[in-house]
């Protein structure tokens, strides 16, 4: 005959048996154990190994003693630095000099005659700025290149020294008239360009 399940209760069903295991404490229990037990003992070292107190023993107080004073020291002073001097022509000239070839005027049979530039009457004195001397032609032209930057016109001029050494003088000018000359060597000067005046015979 059939039954009827319907009207049945539900009855807690039993649970196979597995095996299953016992849950183990977490790890994290054994770790925080761990350090209680690691600073339980550390501190019970540290008092167990300390040292005892040293107890200060006094000593019965002693008589200052009295330093001979020493010998006031007498202090020199120091001479007052050189005075700088205002003026700069005592560096600047001994780097300017220039040194005539005279062995190679000596060797010449007729001088050659200066020739006059037209456009000075002759007897008046003329003037050069010399805006350097330099052993190779590169320097000087990189010199000729500054000034022409500055709006200057310039000329490299090759000259012998009487050891035969060769040297390269930038000149600026002539000049009529010198108040145009000391004008371009201010110019120069602003641009921290040692010059040199030079009259032209």
């Amino acid at each position: 005959m059939p039954r009827d399940y319907k009207n049945r209760s539900s009855r807690p069903r039993r649970q196979a048996k597995r095996g299953r295991k016992k849950q183990k404490p977490a790890p994290i229990g054994w770790l925080l154990a761990g350090l209680f037990l690691g600073l339980v003992g550390a501190t019970l070292g540290y008092l167990w190994f300390q040292p005892e107190p040293v107890q200060a023993v006094k000593t019965p107080p002693q008589k200052p003693v009295t330093k001979p004073k020493p010998a006031p020291v007498v202090v020199k002073p120091k001479p007052p630095p050189p005075a700088k001097s205002k003026y700069d022509f005592y560096t600047l000239l001994p780097d300017a000099e220039v040194i005539a070839p005279v062995d190679e005027y000596k060797r010449r049979k007729d001088p050659v005659p200066l020739q006059e530039s037209s456009h000075f009457p002759s007897g008046q004195q003329r003037y050069q700025v010399q805006a350097g001397a330099f052993k190779t032609h590169k320097d000087a032209d990189r010199r000729r290149a500054e000034l022409a930057l500055l709006g200057i016109e310039s000329t490299v001029k090759k000259i012998k020294v009487h050891d035969g050494k060769r040297w390269y003088r930038v000149l600026v000018g002539p000049f009529s008239d010198l108040e145009k000359a000391n004008k371009i060597q201010t110019t120069l000067h602003s641009q921290k360009i040692k010059t040199l005046l030079v009259k032209v015979d």
